[in-house]
């Protein structure tokens, strides 16, 4: 397991160039974590902070590679504008919030149902000094108000609980409370949904917010998760081109789109409508530091 952990930091499009210092700040972060096991307070991109633990799964990648989501959170910063609202679904600690709302300086209304998880989420908002522009919510979205059990001892994958999984020996599970639809008053320019497969009910819930055309772009998780729940990501994939988006790959070294047919895919996707308008911000934006790194 380490050795594919760190042949996937040295294949990281941004540490190609920079292999050992990728390696050494894997080693830094290893060692550091056992001599001083609390949390510390990670200098991110330009002048945003994450806070990030021993075994936290979800934010230790962006320590060894700068952006997790290479090009997903490449794409968030690139397209992004201080005037935008962003919604953040399935927040976990906050890394995509806190790019959006401390790195670029958009409004986010972020989501996440696990308590453990919300209370990481608000420390990272709270050492950015984004309180005016997130606004959090410790629920889950759905397409129906009810109330579901997560896991919660999974980090970065806790999820709805189904079948068996409930009675299972051991589980760590929460009741958590879900919402039929967004609340806020206005639509998001972007949304990232990443819920552990699922996305479908989430995307059942925001048939308004779809059906809007300032909504401009999706970022999506769509890895085969979705089938316990009974849905298979190009059912998703469907949902979204009856909508009026296509999906498309980003290259953040050249900032261009390109149309994902035929291609691979990973875990997360970008899904674009009005593609002349995505097209002209991400040329136009400015750069990021990442690292000591433009992109």
């Amino acid at each position: 397991m380490i050795l594919n952990l760190i042949a996937n930091i040295i294949r990281h499009p941004l540490n190609r160039n920079n292999k050992t210092g990728s390696l050494l700040r894997f080693l830094r972060w290893q060692i550091g974590s056992i001599l001083l096991p609390g949390p510390i307070v990670l200098p991110w991109v330009n002048n945003a902070k994450l806070i990030v633990a021993r075994g936290e799964h979800g934010l230790t990648l962006n320590i060894y590679c700068g952006l997790q989501d290479f090009s997903e959170m490449a794409f968030c910063l690139h397209f992004l504008r201080p005037e935008d609202v962003f919604f953040d679904v399935g927040a976990n600690f906050g890394s995509y919030t806190v790019l959006a709302s401390a790195a670029v300086g958009a409004r986010t209304s972020a989501f996440e149902p696990v308590s453990s998880s919300f209370a990481h989420l608000m420390q990272n908002i709270r050492i950015n000094e984004i309180d005016s522009l997130v606004s959090a919510h410790n629920i889950g979205l759905a397409a129906e108000d009810t109330q579901l059990l997560f896991s919660t001892d999974q980090n970065c994958t806790n999820h709805v609980v189904h079948g068996a999984e409930s009675n299972s020996s051991g589980a760590k599970l929460q009741t958590v409370k879900m919402a039929d639809s967004f609340k806020d008053d206005k639509v998001p320019t972007l949304m990232k949904i990443d819920v552990e497969g699922f996305e479908m009910e989430v995307l059942k819930g925001a048939q308004a917010i779809l059906n809007d055309s300032n909504l401009k772009a999706i970022v999506i998780e769509l890895n085969g998760s979705g089938q316990k729940y009974g849905y298979a990501d190009s059912d998703i994939s469907a949902k979204l081109i009856e909508a009026g988006f296509a999906e498309y790959t980003y290259c953040p070294f050249t900032r261009n789109l390109k149309l994902a047919q035929g291609l691979p895919a990973g875990d997360n996707r970008i899904f674009v409508r009005d593609y002349d308008f995505v097209c002209q911000r991400l040329v136009d934006a400015p750069k990021f530091s990442i690292f000591g790194k433009e992109l």
